[in-house]
C-alpha cells in the first residue's frame, strides 16, 4: 500500500522515466492500436457515436490540457498497478497462488495496457505539439 501511495505522489519527470519506448513504433508492436479499440473514448466508442466525440487538438493550449489529462490517467494506473502487484505478492505469501495469478493477469490487462496507451498517447500529442509550433 505504501509503494502504491508513493507512486501517486511521484514527480511527473520520474514517472516519465518509466516509459517503455521513445517512439510510437515500439508501442504499436506491443498492440497499443488494438488496445485503443476497447478503451473509454476509444476507436469503437467513437465509431458508434457517429463522430460526436472527437478529440480535436488544434492549438498548444488544447495539447497541454490533454497532456495533463494523460499524466493523470497514467499516474492513476501506475498507482493501481503497484497496489495490485503488492496484493498479488501478499496472496502468494499467505498461500493463495491461484488468486495471486488471477490478480496479476487482470492487473496486466487493466493497468499495464492502460499505462502503455497513455505513454503512446503522450508521444503522439508531443509530436503534434511540435507540429503546431
Amino acid at each position: 500500500m505504501v509503494i502504491a501511495v508513493l507512486f501517486s505522489v511521484l514527480p511527473q519527470k520520474v514517472l516519465q522515466q518509466l516509459t517503455i519506448g521513445n517512439n510510437q513504433t515500439v508501442y504499436e508492436k506491443w498492440g497499443v492500436k488494438f488496445i485503443r479499440k476497447f478503451v473509454q473514448d476509444g476507436d469503437w466508442i467513437k465509431s458508434w457515436s457517429n463522430g460526436s466525440l472527437p478529440l480535436r487538438i488544434g492549438n498548444k493550449f488544447q495539447a497541454r490540457r490533454y497532456l495533463t489529462t494523460i499524466a493523470m490517467y497514467e499516474r492513476f494506473h501506475w498507482t493501481c498497478f503497484m497496489f495490485f502487484a503488492g496484493t498479488a505478492v501478499y496472496a502468494i505469501i499467505i498461500g493463495h497462488v491461484w488468486i495471486s495469478l488471477w490478480i496479476t493477469v487482470t492487473n496486466i490487462a487493466y493497468n499495464v495496457t492502460s499505462i502503455m496507451l497513455q505513454q503512446y498517447n503522450r508521444l503522439r500529442i508531443n509530436r503534434l505539439y511540435k507540429i503546431i509550433g
